[in-house]
C-alpha cells in the first residue's frame, strides 16, 4: 500500500514488467557488442537452414529475398534458432512483426515448427519480448507477469510455465508422445485467473490449440486430459495410500485407462512440482507418485506395435503431397544397409525425415517409405522427381554426415520390439539403422522434435549388444 499498489499481485506484475525491461536492455547492449565484434570478420558464410531462413556467421537471419508475406516464416525462424541454439540476428524479430497470421487450421509444417520451438523454451521468452508469442498463444497475455495465488509458487505464471516446459523438454525421450507432453506443459497453468478451476479452463484452451495444430481426436483428448488432471497425482499422493487399489483406480479413471496419458502425466507432475518452488517435489511425494503410476501401468495392457505397410513399386521414387507440403520417397534394396543411399541423398539435399517405415520382404530384400520435409529449397523445386532419382543413381551421395551426441534412450519393449528415442536431427535415422542387425520391420516418427524408432528383429540377437551399439552411436555411451 505504501508503494501505491492495491495488492501483492499488482506489485508482482510491476516487478516482472520492470525486470523484463532491464533484461531486454542488457540483451540489446550485448547484441550490439556481439555485432561489432563479428564485423571484424571479412567474410561471413551464409548457410541455408529453412525456406527463407539462413545462418550468417552463427546468427539466424532472413534470406535476402525472403517472402515477408509468408505466414509460416516466423515459426520457421523460431524453429531454426531452437534447433541450432544460435541467436536471432538483431532486427530480424522486428521485421517479422508484419508477417500475416496463420490460417485457423495451421499447415502441418507450421505445427511441426511450433513443437520444435517448445523443445527450446528460451525461444518462447525471446519471441514474447517482441510481442510475437501471443500471436500463437493469445491466452499468454492473461498470465504474463502475474503471480499465482498459491504461496508455494516462486515465479510468475508465465515464467513457471516456461520452466515446466523446459523440464519436460529435458526428459522428452522418456515418453511416447513428447509433442503432447510439451503442449500440455505449456497450457497446464494458463487457465489461472478466470474465476473457475484453472485445470478446467486450461483444458478448454488446449483443446482449441490442438485443433489449430491439426491433432486428431484421440490426441486432442489426451492433451485435454493431461491439462485437466495435471494436479491429480499430487493430490492423490497427499491424501491417499499410494499402494491402495482405491488410489490406483482413481488414477486410471483420471487418465481414462490410457497408458500413454498416464506416462505423460507422471512426467508432467514432476516437472510442474520442481518448477513451482523449493521443497514442492520431495522424496515422499516422488515415491508416492512413482507408486501410483507404476501400479496404474501394470493394470493396463501394453500396446505392441505392428508391422507397417509399405508401398514401393520401383527401386526409387518421389511423390509430392502438396497439401501438407511434404515429399514421400519410396525405395527398394537388396539388403538393409543399402538404405543409407537414399538417406544420404536426403541429407545432402538438406531435407529431414519426419516419418519412415521399412520392411523385409519374403525374399530377404527391403522396401521402405520416407516422408520428408525440404528445408533448404522451395517445394516446387524439391518435387522434381527426375532430379532426385538422378542424384540417387549417380552414387555421388553415399555417406551420411556426422551427428551431434545427445542424451538418448534405447530399450526393449513387450513383444520383442526395440525402441530408440533421441533428439531429431539430420541423418540420425541412417546412423541408427547402421547400428541395427537385420530387422523384420522398422518405423520412425518425430513428435515434438524427438525421433522415435521401433524395430522388430530376430529373437536370436543379443539385446544388450543392440542397446550398447545404438546408445554409443547416439550419445557416446
Amino acid at each position: 500500500e505504501d508503494l501505491g499498489f492495491k495488492d501483492r499481485y499488482e506489485l508482482s506484475a510491476a516487478l516482472a514488467k520492470t525486470s523484463t525491461t532491464i533484461s531486454n536492455a542488457v540483451e540489446r547492449g550485448l547484441s550490439t557488442a556481439r555485432g561489432l565484434v563479428s564485423r571484424r570478420s571479412v567474410h561471413r558464410v551464409r548457410k541455408p537452414l529453412d525456406v527463407d531462413v539462413v545462418d550468417e556467421g552463427g546468427y539466424i537471419t532472413l534470406a535476402r529475398n525472403a517472402n515477408l508475406n509468408d505466414p509460416g516464416l516466423i515459426l520457421r525462424v523460431a524453429a531454426a534458432t531452437a534447433r541450432t541454439g544460435n541467436p536471432v540476428k538483431n532486427g530480424v524479430w522486428q521485421r517479422l512483426r508484419d508477417v500475416p497470421d496463420l490460417p485457423a487450421r495451421w499447415p502441418r509444417t507450421s505445427a511441426d515448427d511450433f513443437f520444435t520451438v517448445l523443445t527450446s523454451p528460451q525461444v518462447i521468452i525471446e519471441m514474447d519480448k517482441f510481442g510475437l508469442w501471443e500471436r500463437y498463444v493469445p491466452e499468454w497475455n492473461r498470465i504474463r507477469g502475474v503471480l499465482p495465488r498459491e504461496r508455494n509458487h516462486s515465479h510468475t505464471i508465465d515464467f513457471h510455465s516456461v520452466e515446466t516446459v523446459e523440464r519436460c523438454a529435458q526428459v522428452r525421450t522418456t515418453v511416447g508422445r513428447p509433442d503432447l507432453l510439451l503442449l500440455g506443459a505449456l497450457f497446464h497453468d494458463i487457465g489461472k485467473g478466470y474465476g473457475r478451476p484453472h485445470e478446467q479452463v486450461g483444458a478448454e484452451m488446449v483443446t482449441r490449440m490442438a485443433q489449430k495444430l491439426g491433432l486428431n481426436l484421440p490426441d486432442r483428448m489426451r492433451v485435454q486430459t493431461l491439462v485437466a488432471e495435471h494436479t491429480t497425482l499430487s493430490k492423490l499422493a497427499a491424501r491417499m495410500d499410494p499402494e491402495s487399489d482405491e488410489a490406483r483406480n482413481a488414477v486410471l479413471d483420471a487418465v481414462h485407462y490410457d497408458p500413454l496419458t498416464l506416462a505423460m502425466l507422471t512426467v508432467l507432475t514432476e516437472a510442474d512440482s520442481k518448477a513451482t518452488g523449493p521443497g514442492v517435489w520431495n522424496h515422499r511425494k516422488a515415491a508416492a507418485v512413482h507408486e501410483l503410476s507404476l501400479r496404474g501401468l501394470k493394470m493396463l495392457d501394453t500396446f505392441v506395435p505392428a508391422r507397417p505397410r509399405v508401398y514401393a513399386p520401383a527401386d526409387i521414387g518421389l511423390h509430392t503431397n502438396w497439401e501438407d507440403k511434404q515429399l514421400t520417397i519410396s525405395w527398394r534394396g537388396s539388403y538393409q544397409r543399402e538404405v543409407v543411399r537414399p538417406l544420404a541423398v536426403v541429407a545432402a539435399l538438406g531435407w529431414v525425415v519426419i516419418q519412415a517405415a521399412m520392411v523385409r520382404e519374403e525374399d530377404g530384400s527391403y522396401a521402405a517409405e520416407f516422408t520428408v520435409r525440404a528445408l533448404h529449397e522451395r517445394l516446387e523445386r524439391a518435387a522434381d522427381e527426375a532430379r532426385f532419382v538422378q542424384a540417387y543413381k549417380s552414387g555421388v551421395y553415399s555417406t551420411l554426415p556426422e551427428i551431434e551426441k545427445h542424451p538418448s534412450t534405447a530399450n526393449w519393449q513387450v513383444g520383442g520390439v526395440f525402441e530408440v528415442r533421441t533428439v531429431d536431427q539430420r541423418a540420425v535415422l541412417g546412423h541408427v539403422i547402421g547400428k541395427l542387425p537385420d530387422v523384420k520391420w522398422l518405423t520412425m516418427t518425430s513428435p515434438g522434435a524427438t525421433m522415435v524408432v521401433q524395430a522388430a528383429m530376430s529373437e536370436t540377437v543379443s539385446r544388450a549388444a543392440v542397446v550398447r551399439n545404438v546408445t554409443e552411436a547416439l550419445s557416446g555411451g
